[in-house]
């Protein structure tokens, strides 16, 4: 009996046998191919991690990441040379084994990760590309600044052929992502187990697709930004406002000086730096000029308006309208392809990347000039050539020029492998509104706005700005310091009330060469843009207060202020937002968001502090700090010097 069932039982037992081995083989495989598909995985995010954190001082900036794209490419090619490999076998385990969907979903990982390294090699180039234009920065040229007499010419930043490559770039990166997406979108989403190590990557690899998409959108919208800023479509004029923040505007100083600058196909063929008087008073001699409203309100000079003083509102897109409605008036220009506002803290950071420059013009100048004394020194000519070199009014201001000349060529002469740090000396002021950019094509703005640059006053549930104008027009925010404490309450309601102490402090003197100025007290118009429908509760210690204004989807309260060399002054400011402008509720949660936007070019220091409601506890906050929760429940979300905008949370749990 035995005998006659051995066959059949070697029959049954064969394709056992067969079946397991198959199964064996597929899964050693299957977690031999997962391995080399995690290692790839990590590669991925460690190249995301490597452009946060590059050093753009290298030699080559860009050479780092080749290693890491090789390394995914080896993982890559190793897996989809196995998957050809054992075609049969992988087919075959498919349909015995419960792998099927992981295997097809690493067979399309493979094919969307190949796109994905086609198009960041693809993107390395391009970037380079855009990178090779510091190269020609040497021999960029100012006309009308480097040489009165003898206007240069120099290369160009960009050419056609490399606009074009970058166009070319763009397209074959777009094609290689939505290819990518194709493979994806073939993926058994559905069937893989929820955090498992597989949906952990496609997960994650699949959101890279996304922002690397979303990405190449607003890189084909700057690219043709690129073209309209630089002048290759037909000359591109920006004016250029250099701002004194030692005599503080909205928009971040006096701005006493200007250029007209002039781009066409990535070459300067035209500046002409001025000094902001000259225009203003052309036309004053004949005719007022008169503020818009509403700052006609409190700016004291209401009738005798100009380019100088043309930053009445922390918004800068607003203050752009009001710039050309006066270059208009003025006859100095008509349509602009947009404005720049320097303040000093961009100048500080070039010279802190130049080191010190010389300003030699004999026989009137030859110091050096360094990021710790060019504003003091600016000041002192503009002082001194005015009483001792009988220079006009117009001419006194002469040394800034040759500042900027030495700047410059200073900035030319750093080595190659320096120069990408000017660039992020741009990004920083950027961030910091040390830097404003406005251009008049919709969509370029759209770029800048998204990006954060635009310089607007943002409307948020919960908001504050506090911007403040010099008055007195004496230089004194050079010895004036101010300190914003903001207590925090919110309500059950879902409104916060605000308790602010704005503290001015004249700590210092003004140089001896400044004090023929009449003026030596502190005056400053300061305002509190809030949310929209905030209701004021108290403020005391002013000198004038006016009510309140309705700008930007907010409300505006403006006050005097006036402190005495020596002296330290408190004011009181007190409001609450309506309700649901503070708390918000989410599930068993609640939240709090806080915008606190930073007037450009001042310094001031402030502490926020935030209390919950009545049996309501912080569970988590997120500002520059993570301090522990005080005895009365509240938490500091902020205190240092505000140097940036700034977007503050607190999370509250019963």
């Amino acid at each position: 009996m035995v005998k006659k069932l051995a066959p059949t039982a070697l029959l049954i037992c064969i394709p056992l046998v067969w079946l397991g081995l198959v199964a064996s083989l597929a899964l050693h495989l299957y977690l031999d191919l997962l391995d080399h598909a995690q290692d790839a995985n990590q590669q991925v995010q460690l190249l995301q991690q490597s452009f946060k954190t590059f050093n753009l001082q290298a030699n080559q900036p860009l050479k780092p990441f080749k290693p890491t794209l090789d390394a995914i490419q080896t993982d890559l090619n190793f897996i989809q040379t196995e998957f050809k490999r054992y075609q049969l076998l992988i087919q075959l385990a498919k349909n015995v084994t419960p792998f099927r969907a992981d295997l097809e979903t690493t067979e399309y990982l493979i094919a969307g990760g190949q796109n994905l390294l086609l198009a960041a090699n693809e993107a390395l180039d391009a970037a380079q590309i855009a990178l090779d234009g510091f190269d020609n920065l040497a021999s960029f040229a100012i006309p009308g600044l480097e040489n009165d007499s003898q206007p240069q010419s120099g290369a160009a930043l960009l050419d056609e052929p490399q606009l074009a490559r970058l166009d070319q770039s763009l397209g074959q990166i777009d094609s290689y992502v939505k290819q990518g997406l194709a493979d994806f979108n073939r993926i058994p989403y559905n069937s893989l187990k929820a955090d498992a190590p597989l949906t952990r990557v496609t997960d994650y690899l699949r959101a890279q697709f996304s922002t690397l998409s979303n990405g190449l959108d607003e890189a084909r919208t700057g690219l043709g930004v690129v073209r309209r800023v630089l002048g290759f479509d037909e000359p591109a004029t920006f004016l250029v406002l250099l701002n004194d923040a030692d005599e503080l505007r909205p928009n971040g100083g006096f701005a006493g000086n200007y250029a007209l600058l002039t781009l066409w196909r990535a070459q300067i063929v035209s500046f002409k730096l001025e000094n902001s008087y000259r225009p203003d008073d052309a036309v004053l001699a004949k005719e007022p000029i008169n503020v818009p409203a509403p700052y006609n309100e409190w700016w004291p000079l209401r009738y005798a308006w100009g380019l100088r003083d043309v930053s009445l509102t922390p918004d800068w897109p607003d203050t752009v309208q009001n710039i050309q409605h006066l270059l208009y008036q003025e006859g100095v220009s008509g349509n602009l392809t947009g404005a720049i506002a320097l303040n000093p803290g961009f100048i500080k950071n070039l010279l802190q990347t130049s080191g010190p420059v010389r300003v030699l013009s004999l026989p009137e100048y030859d110091e050096n000039v360094d990021a710790t004394n060019f504003v003091e020194r600016i000041h002192y000519h503009q002082a001194l050539d005015e009483r001792n070199q009988d220079l006009d009014f117009y001419q006194r201001k002469k040394f800034i020029r040759y500042l900027a000349v030495a700047v410059l060529a200073k900035i030319k002469t750093l080595p190659k492998n320096e120069l990408p740090e000017v660039g992020k000396d741009a990004l920083a002021a950027l961030d910091q509104r040390d830097l404003l950019l406005y251009l008049s094509d919709p969509m370029a703005q759209k770029l800048i706005d998204k990006m954060g640059w635009g310089g607007r006053l943002e409307t948020k549930q919960d908001c504050l700005c506090v911007a403040d104008t010099s008055e007195a027009g004496n230089k004194t925010n050079s010895v004036v310091s101010q300190t914003i404490s903001d207590k925090i309450s919110l309500n059950p309601d879902g409104s916060a009330t605000h308790q602010v102490v704005l503290t001015y402090n004249y700590t210092g003197t003004l140089a001896d060469y400044q004090s023929s100025q009449q003026l030596l007290d502190h005056v400053a118009y300061n305002r509190f843009y809030l949310a929209a429908g905030s209701r004021i509760i108290a403020r005391s210690g002013f000198d004038d207060s006016n009510g309140v204004v309705q700008q930007y989807g907010r409300e505006v309260w403006g006050q005097l202020v006036t402190l005495q060399p020596g002296q330290k002054r408190d004011f009181t400011f007190s409001w609450q937002t309506p309700a649901l402008a503070g708390t918000h509720s989410s599930g068993n949660s609640s939240f709090y968001n806080l915008t606190v936007q930073k007037q450009p070019g001042s310094n001031f220091y402030y502490h926020i502090e935030v209390k919950p409601p009545e049996g309501v506890q912080i569970s988590q906050s997120e500002g520059n700090l993570s301090p522990p929760i005080n005895r009365d429940g509240s938490a500091v979300l902020f205190d240092g010097w505000l140097t940036k905008d700034l977007q503050l949370r607190v999370m509250m749990s019963p």
